[in-house]
């Protein structure tokens, strides 16, 4: 048994539904916490299988505060694929338990449950060969509960051992050997109770002999009598015929030969009888031959019996032997199926890869054409960013140099205003006497010289300022450029390198066609042998 796929429901800690997939891994380790639901999954395969788990009831299962709850557990046996799907309500008096067995077919699954759950659980158990107690005292140990298989009776163990090695088979043969032995001892009673007949029946022939030999003495002496009787009798009619004769003692007479007609008959009735009993007499003196003959013939066939049994014996011996050599062969000739089935799907794999060959060569030209390309369209576009950038950055390096330019300006406007505000009588400039009206208009003319100046100083970092966001924004449209740049690489390298993988793969796969070819035609030669030999059957043998 494989499991495939398990699916819960309100099943112990799982509320949510939940689906684990065993087709992603071979091998697997159930790790966490106490409670974290481990043994759980293990409770729902074993719930869904046999209808059984840890609980002392099925009701305990159902998650808190819920009123159902379901399993649906896949597994493959053999070439078939099956599913069980085992549902359980909680009601208020009891519960009610629902289970289907199902069969994957090309259509989808389809029921072969029995009538009733008792009948599908019998249906799964003998599917799987296995019961819930040999199942946790094999391949699955219980929490807690290691020690299962010793605390067993003898009985017990040799029952759960029995089940683990399939000997159920070899009890079904003791049985039909068994019965086979009482049928055979039953017929060897009736040939010994007929032969004990055959020789009583010949033990008595020297008596049937003596009893032939008076019943003929006594016969003799029968026809005697009967003879001396019809001299009587003729007599009687003499003296009938005389009438006038002895007429008082006629009605004697009379009587006497009525008393000798009955005598008569009674005596010929005897005579019949003895006659009846003489036949008798001569046919079993004619069986004695035929008697000691069946007889001789019984102790022939005793012997060759006995001679028979032995060779049944060396036959059943050798038929042990051979059935042991055909679970072998068949044993073998599983493996070979499944290894040749392997290197089968293996190939038809390796044919797929290889013929996909030349698409995947076309697709890594087309992707190395692909790289190209947008390595040059993005390199103009990096390089025309690159252009505005550095134009941006001189047009700002010119204004922070008109900028120091204009701040230099005023502040010496600023040092000669303070000059002749102190009161000075001569040009801070050229040093020429000033009057009071030529200070004031000096004066005038320095604050307007400064108004303008600072106009000017404003206006140069007002646009110093439009040009430092034109040129952080032309950056970052730089980096975006080149993230994006990055990004198609990288997409288109990671498709190129999957190419160029599956390409080498396809390659391989070609080369390695012809060594599996012979390997999956070796290994069909192979099984076609066993079969032949397993196809070969010796002579039957009837106990």
């Amino acid at each position: 048994m494989i499991p495939v796929r398990l699916r819960l429901h309100n099943f112990l800690c799982y509320r949510d539904p939940v689906v684990l997939d065993f087709t992603g891994f071979r091998f697997a380790c159930l790790s966490g916490d106490n409670g974290a639901g481990k043994s759980a999954l293990l409770d729902a395969i074993t719930w869904a299988l046999w209808g059984r788990a840890r609980a002392r009831s099925a009701d305990e299962l159902i998650h808190l505060n819920e009123n159902e709850m379901s399993v649906e557990f896949e597994f493959r046996l053999g070439p078939n694929q099956y599913r069980v799907i085992r549902r359980r309500s909680r009601t208020a008096r009891s519960g009610a338990s629902v289970l289907d067995l199902q069969l994957l077919t090309p259509d989808g699954y389809r029921s072969i449950a029995g009538n009733s759950v008792r009948e599908t659980e019998e249906q799964i158990r003998k599917l799987l060969r296995l019961d819930y107690e040999t199942f946790i005292n094999s391949a699955f140990i219980l929490q807690n509960r290691a020690d299962e298989f010793t605390r067993k009776t003898p009985a017990e163990r040799k029952e759960i051992l029995a089940e683990i090695l399939g000997l159920s088979v070899y009890e079904e043969l003791a049985k039909l050997a068994r019965e086979r032995a009482r049928q055979s001892a039953e017929r060897v009673k009736l040939l010994d109770a007929q032969a004990q007949e055959l020789e009583a029946e010949v033990a008595r022939a020297p008596v049937y002999r003596q009893n032939l030999e008076e019943v003929e003495a006594e016969l003799k002496a029968v026809q005697a009598q009967l003879e001396e009787l019809e001299g009587v009798l003729a007599e009687v009619h003499r003296l009938e015929l005389r009438g006038g004769e002895l007429s008082a003692c006629r009605r004697d007479f009379e009587q006497w030969v009525n008393h000798l007609n009955r005598e008569w008959e009674r005596l010929s009735q005897l005579i019949g009888q003895r006659k009846l009993d003489r036949e008798r007499l001569l046919g079993l003196l004619g069986r004695a031959e035929g008697i000691e003959a069946n007889f001789g013939r019984w102790q022939e066939l005793q012997q060759e019996k006995a001679r028979l049994d032995g060779l049944l014996r060396d036959l059943a011996q050798l038929q042990d032997r051979l059935r042991v050599l055909d679970v072998r062969l068949r044993g073998e000739l599983q493996q070979v199926e499944r290894e040749r089935s392997g290197r089968a799907e293996r190939l038809n794999g390796l044919r797929e890869q290889a013929a996909q060959a030349g698409e995947l060569e076309e697709r890594v030209r087309r992707l190395q054409a692909d790289r190209e390309a947008l390595e040059a369209e993005f390199g103009v576009k990096s390089a025309q960013k690159r252009q505005l950038i550095e134009g941006a950055q001189q047009a700002l390096n010119e204004l922070k140099a008109a900028q120091g330019t204009v701040s230099r300006q005023l502040e010496d406007l600023r040092r000669r205003f303070e000059v002749l505000k102190l009161g000075t009588e001569r040009c801070p400039v050229c040093g020429s006497p000033l009057s009071p009206e030529d200070r004031r208009r000096l004066e005038r003319q320095y604050v307007e010289e400064g108004r303008e100046l600072k106009r000017q100083l404003q206006a140069a970092q007002e646009e110093a300022r439009e040009r430092e966001a034109e040129l952080q924004r032309l950056r970052q449209e730089l980096e975006l450029l080149e993230r994006e740049r990055q990004r198609h690489l990288e997409r288109v390298n990671l498709e190129l390198g999957q190419a160029e993988a599956n390409l080498r793969r396809s390659r391989q796969a070609a080369a390695e066609i012809p060594t599996l070819e012979t390997e999956v035609e070796r290994l069909g030669e192979l099984a076609a042998a066993i079969e032949r030999v397993l196809g070969f059957d010796g002579p039957e043998v009837d106990a």
